[in-house]
């Protein structure tokens, strides 16, 4: 068996090696012995939390022995490749009995938790990849359905229980802008808000936020080959944060045609009805589509805590000494102005959602006086057209390739987690 490294208040410690009650012990992906080396590989990526993972293409199984305390759960960090529609499933055994048979339907790393009831001793904790798809490509013997393991951690009796978060949303949320990306179609980025803030506060994260998604992608449809985002939401989450309703009114899309391409769409409408026009009607449909977000929440996590966040100053603000060169005065104050107003949406339905069920529901300000986005260097906020040190905000208009543009860099993720963190104490 390779050595086990065992994250433990600093300390690393061997298989079958004592440790203290009330721990959870964490261990990385490469303390597991495999019954067979054939399809199974170790792959690089910064998204793991050893920055490595195993990836599983045929069926095999992974054994750890460690000593403990009473367990009382087994927690799996894992994610999938799906292929023909199938997603990857794991069998998880403790001490030679299934506890668990588990889709993993993600290709984001996911918490996957079981409950146990195991006493003191040798515990012997076994992954298994039970659905391979696997044949014959002329010469070449292929598999295509795939299980990576990140970490495997044993909670022992009176172990504290790191928080369950779930973070779902658009591309605000999922990172789209800040890069280093995961392996799914989202733009899931290695910087998003959520993954600092669960690293540093120590939660257990679902990362289901993904690139281009409005409310029905939290609610009922599937993006990106992933389910509804809501259904990663369970009675065990304690905290859940997004960002949400920029796609369902079509701001981007208005700044791509009104600023960037300078548009007959924009300057014309669609059929007879202009862009401000369109977006009223959008801005109105908003808010019945945000309760229903709220109301799906706090009906599966009746408990969690909920932060819906607004949008930061994409163009400069009205007053801000540096304009944009390609954009007229009157198009910025029009833009920020619906801006403004689909935050205000977003606002008013949490409080109103809020104050109807008593739910810990809480809206998060990007624009507000004490917002890291409203830091100015010399008088000047870090939007798309800044070249100040403090820009958190990529530009496509001077990238016209750039599918990442109008969209937070890694700075402006780093400020969503500081928001996301002062709405919690």
């Amino acid at each position: 068996m390779k050595s086990l490294k065992l994250a433990l208040a600093g300390v690393l410690l061997c298989a079958g090696g004592s440790a203290a009650a009330g721990q959870q012990l964490n261990f990385q992906e490469d303390a597991f012995s495999w019954n067979s080396t054939v399809g199974i590989s170790s792959v690089d990526d910064p998204h793991a939390s050893g920055g490595s993972a195993t990836k599983l293409l045929r069926n095999s199984i992974g054994t750890l022995e460690a000593s403990s305390s009473d367990l009382t759960r087994v927690r799996v960090r894992a994610s999938g490749v799906q292929y023909q529609g199938t997603w990857p499933k794991m069998r998880i055994w403790l001490n030679g009995t299934v506890i668990a048979t588990q889709s993993v339907s993600s290709p984001a790393w996911t918490d996957y938790s079981f409950p146990v009831a195991s006493p003191a001793g040798l515990n012997r904790v076994q992954v298994e990849f039970t659905n391979q798809a696997c044949g014959w490509w002329f010469n070449d013997y292929i598999c295509n359905r795939g299980l990576l393991l990140d970490q495997v951690t044993l909670v022992e009796y009176g172990a504290p229980e790191p928080l369950d978060y779930v973070a779902m949303g658009d591309s605000y949320s999922s990172g789209w802008g800040a890069g280093s990306y995961d392996a799914s179609d989202c733009g899931r980025s290695a910087y998003a808000a959520q993954v600092w803030l669960a690293a540093e506060q120590g939660m257990s994260l679902t990362n289901a936020a993904c690139g281009g998604a409005d409310t029905r992608h939290i609610l009922n449809t599937s993006l990106g080959g992933e389910p509804p985002q809501i259904e990663r939401v369970s009675g065990t989450t304690d905290l859940v944060t997004f960002t949400i309703g920029g796609n369902d009114t079509g701001l981007i899309w208005m700044l791509d045609q009104c600023v960037r391409t300078r548009s007959i769409l924009c300057l014309g409408g669609i059929a007879g009805q202009s862009m401000q026009d369109q977006f009223n009607t959008k801005l109105n449909a908003l808010g019945p589509k945000l309760t229903n977000v709220f109301n799906a929440i706090i009906q599966r996590a009746p408990n969690a805590r909920i932060r819906a966040a607004g949008y930061p100053y994409i163009i400069p603000p009205e007053g801000d000494p540096v304009g944009c060169s390609w954009l007229e005065n009157w198009e910025r104050v029009s833009f920020n102005q619906m801006l403004v107003r689909v935050n205000d949406k977003i606002r008013d339905t949490a409080a109103a959602v809020a104050a109807a069920t008593g739910a810990d529901i809480a809206y998060v300000d990007p624009m507000a006086g004490t917002s890291p986005f409203m830091a100015r260097d010399n008088g000047v906020v870090g939007s798309a057209c800044s070249d100040s040190p403090s820009r958190y905000m990529l530009n496509r208009y001077e990238h016209p390739a750039a599918n990442d543009g109008w969209h937070p860099n890694a700075a402006g993720q780093r400020h969503y987690k500081h928001l996301y963190e002062g709405s919690l104490q």
